[in-house]
């Protein structure tokens, strides 16, 4: 990553991102930025997490990089006793995995320095990034 990016803000219309930071302050390795997802998977129920996971494995298996999360509550789709089971009552998926075709690294020392401002500085970039989003 250069000096002069600036890692995405999260926003209404904007594309989802994964950022894995290592946080530790000494021996951190790169963090991993995905952007510029090709495909989204998600899982609102248990009985749905053999599928999403299937799938994550499948494209895996065609070259894309997946970064995403499974819910505590999602071992239930893995228990078939369990896969009957009421969903999580949060409103969010289960399980949730963007797929990508490139993975970007930077260096873990950059990523604080990349990271987004705070306060009108923040309001600024969303606002532009937003707009950017819906060219």
């Amino acid at each position: 990553m250069s000096e002069a990016t600036v890692l995405p803000i999260p926003g209404a219309g904007c594309a989802p991102f994964v950022l894995l930071d290592d946080a530790r302050a000494e021996g951190a390795v790169p963090a991993r930025l995905f952007r510029d997802p090709v495909e989204v998977l998600r899982a609102d129920d248990a009985a749905d997490i053999p599928r999403l996971l299937d799938a994550v494995e499948a494209a895996a298996a065609r070259g894309l990089h997946a970064a995403g999360y499974l819910a505590y509550e999602s071992g239930k789709g893995l228990a078939p006793a369990w896969r009957g089971a009421a969903p999580a009552a949060t409103g969010s998926p289960l399980g949730w995995f963007a797929l990508f075709e490139r993975v970007e690294r930077i260096a873990a020392d950059a990523v604080l320095g990349a990271a987004p401002p705070s306060g009108g500085e923040l309001d600024r970039r969303r606002r532009a990034r937003r707009a950017a989003c819906r060219l």
